[in-house]
């Protein structure tokens, strides 16, 4: 897990400095390249923290690009706050836990997966 963390944490590191680097002189297919593998290391990059309990490489502020349509921009900012805000020195308080709880269920599935919970959860255990 360790491992899994640090090569995030590095590659995410290595990202940016190539955007820095390379800013203005790449075309169309290629900006929109690096835009997915950034939205796709940012998603890994929160799950890893959520597993390991270490912080955030970098936060969605940093990221200069609106998600495609499926993710519905939500998606991002949900697992985001969710991570910014009970990975912090000091233990969220009950209010808080409750606030993400809600923001957490009442977040739209896309269809697919709705459906498959849906008839797994109409199954008594």
């Amino acid at each position: 897990m360790e491992m899994t963390w640090s090569l995030i944490t590095l590659t995410s590191h290595l990202l940016q400095t190539i955007r820095t680097v390379l800013g203005g002189s790449l075309s169309a297919k290629m900006v929109q390249r690096r835009r997915i593998l950034r939205r796709d290391l940012f998603f890994a990059d929160v799950w890893q923290s959520l597993n390991t309990g270490r912080l955030l490489s970098f936060s969605l502020v940093y990221i200069d690009y609106s998600f495609p349509t499926y993710d519905k921009g939500n998606q991002a900012e949900c697992i985001a706050d969710v991570t910014a805000r009970t990975l912090t020195a000091e233990a969220p308080s009950y209010a808080t836990v409750m606030e993400l709880d809600r923001k957490v269920r009442e977040f739209p599935l896309p269809e697919g997966i709705a459906s498959a919970c849906s008839e797994d959860l109409a199954e008594p255990f």
